[in-house]
């Protein structure tokens, strides 16, 4: 029952055992030979970590960050350690990572779990409808991101970590779900509108927790969560207004009870 030179090399570079049940996931009979192959990409004879390892860290990926963005995936770590880390890809991740309202390693690892041996395009297809080649936000962004001015001026502010919520494990989809979340928020009916007017309730956050990894079905469920709270002119519905007035409700409470329907 002692621990194995792997298992211990692997609890001293910080991997959980839950880590490597993530990064090992659907391995089935070959869960042995994935955590060899990765522990000798990882760590070399002596258990010291290698340069690629150490090349992670740096950037700032934890253990859990690395093994949720590689479940399903680990035989493809050195090529997103190079796509990460050498050459002109570099500029994908590290776009995401700098400027105002930039994203974490954490809301990008959570966002294309489950891309598996796809991570790489997956990770340049979700940079390629967030940015331009030069770094900007692309418009898509600065629509979810921006204040809407004029009389009735309120802020539609959501932020990376909002987004992370709504596409939560989209993987390869994430770049799908994340147009057709900002074709349901910014279409000609008004909804996203009719939800942020409503300021004591809805929020960006709260509804970005309302819709936690719906993924591809992000834009029935979001008009189905309107249609449930709201007519088409934007009034209340009368099961809104019920929970809106039941005093022993909180808010946080009302936005669980909207997320359970």
């Amino acid at each position: 029952g002692t621990k194995t030179k792997l298992l211990d090399d692997f609890n001293k570079g910080g991997f959980t055992p839950s880590n490597l049940s993530c990064v090992s996931c659907g391995a089935g009979v070959r869960a042995s030979s994935v955590l060899e192959r990765l522990h000798s990409i990882c760590f070399d004879d002596e258990g010291n970590r290698t340069k690629l390892l150490d090349d992670f860290y740096k950037i700032g990926f934890t253990p859990y960050d690395l093994c949720n963005v590689l479940s399903r995936a680990a035989g493809s770590i050195e090529e997103f350690h190079d796509f990460c880390c050498v050459g002109k890809t570099r500029k994908y991740l590290n776009h995401f990572l700098d400027g105002k309202k930039s994203f974490t390693l954490r809301n990008l690892c959570n966002i294309l779990h489950g891309a598996g041996a796809n991570i790489c395009s997956a990770l340049k297809d979700f940079h390629d409808i967030c940015f331009d080649e030069a770094g900007n936000k692309a418009q898509l962004l600065r629509d979810l991101f921006k204040e809407i001015g004029g009389a009735s001026s309120f802020e539609i502010n959501f932020t990376p970590n909002d987004l992370s919520d709504v596409l939560s494990m989209a993987g390869s989809n994430a770049t799908s779900v994340l147009r057709n979340f900002h074709e349901s928020c910014f279409n000609k009916e008004n909804y996203l509108h009719h939800f942020l007017a409503e300021v004591k309730l809805f929020t960006p956050k709260n509804l970005s927790k309302i819709l936690y990894g719906v993924g591809l079905n992000i834009r029935p469920t979001f008009e189905k969560l309107h249609h449930l709270c709201f007519d088409e002119a934007g009034n209340k519905t009368k099961y809104l207004n019920a929970l809106t007035k039941d005093s022993s409700l909180e808010s946080n409470e009302i936005i669980n009870i909207l997320y359970k329907n």
